[in-house]
């Protein structure tokens, strides 16, 4: 199984969640939003963003299809004689990325300048758990959906448990946190809170919280996310306001950015949502 079918949203269709394949046409909407092409045939209007689906070819993701390792897989190849063989491809092994070493004192993430860089810590994914791999822990939901085996990442001033989720916003993949009340995902982004009535819930894993600070993240530290800069983004949480919020830590911003009543704050010290091995 590709790790993007774990992570998601990089290199498969955000409609029927294939593997984008080499030679693939990869369209987008304005803000982002990448389908295959038979999805793209059916579609009249942007499933993520609901806007008018006037999309163009996403070329660099297209490349970046091109270069990823292969599996190990049949395939047919003509011969010089027109004649059908099967031939077996080993799979080349997954880019070595600093992410699984131990973080030195001066730099606690790995340097992710581009969309490429991001693909290579995306592919690799021996850090991850088994139980992780091995499925595909984001489920899609919408307000009357969720499912019973979501994972509980903090509390509202009732008490309620707030979920671990994330929606996309112009152009990037934002963790946030679910509301059982309002069963509505709220995500922050430039100082404003956004609620999303289509997004993803995680379900089926187990982990613990790391306390930590000033943009710093454990070097076991789950990516759920990304900017629309593609800058990976983690699960972290706060206290604020009688809460225990969930949202993102951007190590760029040096802080863990929560919503609450409507406004986005950002907090220095915060917790690393890690998964359990």
């Amino acid at each position: 199984m590709d790790y993007a079918k774990i992570i998601g949203s990089f290199l498969q269709c955000y409609v029927c969640y294939e593997d984008y394949k080499r030679g693939d046409a990869i369209w987008q909407c304005a803000l982002g939003h990448a389908v295959c092409g038979n999805c793209r045939v059916n579609l009249h209007i942007c499933p993520s963003c609901k806007s008018n689906y006037d999309g163009t070819r996403n070329l660099s993701i297209e490349e970046i299809v091109k270069q990823m390792p292969l599996k190990e897989e049949e395939v047919e190849q003509s011969t010089p004689d027109n004649k059908q063989v099967a031939i077996k491809l080993s799979p080349v092994k997954n880019i070595e990325v600093n992410v699984i070493e131990a973080p030195d004192s001066s730099d606690n993430n790995p340097e992710i300048t581009n969309l490429m860089d991001a693909i290579r810590l995306l592919n690799n994914r021996s850090f991850l758990p088994q139980s992780v791999q091995r499925g595909y822990p984001w489920v899609q939901c919408s307000p009357g959906n969720i499912p019973p085996n979501a994972v509980k990442g903090g509390r509202c001033r009732s008490f309620q448990p707030l979920l671990i989720a994330r929606a996309f916003h112009e152009g990037a993949l934002l963790p946030g946190k679910v509301n059982f009340r309002y069963r509505k995902c709220f995500v922050s982004y430039r100082g404003r809170e956004y609620e999303k009535n289509e997004f993803e819930v995680l379900c089926d894993v187990s982990g613990s919280w790391i306390p930590d600070s000033g943009g710093s993240v454990p070097p076991n530290a789950y990516p759920a996310g990304y900017t629309a800069d593609y800058e990976l983004l983690y699960i972290g949480r706060a206290q604020f306001g009688g809460t225990l919020t969930v949202g993102r830590v951007q190590t760029t911003h040096a802080c863990c950015y929560i919503s609450f009543d409507g406004v986005e704050h950002g907090r220095g010290m915060y917790e690393v949502f890690v998964l359990d091995a």
